[in-house]
């Protein structure tokens, strides 16, 4: 069994997630810079989590909150309850609405939260959002997957100006 958190605990993380994401600016030129090969929305969402994951005890979550920088076994971002403790939550960002691979790395960690970002460069993507969500209700489908099993799996969009979506998966 991945979690036995409360309701509460739940609704924390998710409601710490979506208030950074929510503060964050992300410009529309920025998507056109580039940091260690990634758009810099990518990576200035990454940089936030890991700052806010240590300033915030992974939002109420972590003894002694641990985010690594490598080892984060091919996902964007991992929050740790300590440095070798539990992953709590993991996370991927991108900047392509069909990324199976990314919903394979998150479906395949054992950890009560998993998020994915999708970033949006303008206002056209919420109809690729909301294509994404149906692939991913049946990629979770066809692994038979159970929520007590696998966790909490909530998708955001988020991008220039006021885009900014969330939805629940599992």
């Amino acid at each position: 069994m991945v979690t036995d958190m409360s309701k509460k605990e739940i609704n924390d993380v998710i409601k710490g997630v979506r208030g950074l994401l929510k503060e964050l600016e992300i410009k529309p030129g920025e998507f056109k810079e580039k940091i260690r090969g990634k758009y810099a929305p990518h990576e200035n969402i990454i940089e936030a989590f890991r700052n806010v994951w240590i300033e915030t005890e992974g939002f109420g979550m972590a003894r002694a909150p641990f985010a690594p920088r490598g080892n984060t076994y091919g996902l964007d971002f991992l929050g740790r309850d300590f440095e070798r403790g539990r992953v709590i939550l993991a996370m991927e960002v991108d900047s392509w609405f069909a990324t199976i691979g990314s919903w394979q790395k998150l479906a395949d960690i054992r950890a009560p939260y998993k998020i994915w970002i999708y970033l949006a460069r303008d206002e056209k993507a919420r109809q690729n959002f909301g294509e994404a969500i149906k692939e991913i209700r049946t990629f979770i489908k066809s692994r038979d997957e159970k929520r007590e099993d696998f966790g909490n799996f909530t998708v955001f969009m988020k991008g220039p100006k006021d885009i900014f979506v969330e939805e629940k998966i599992m």
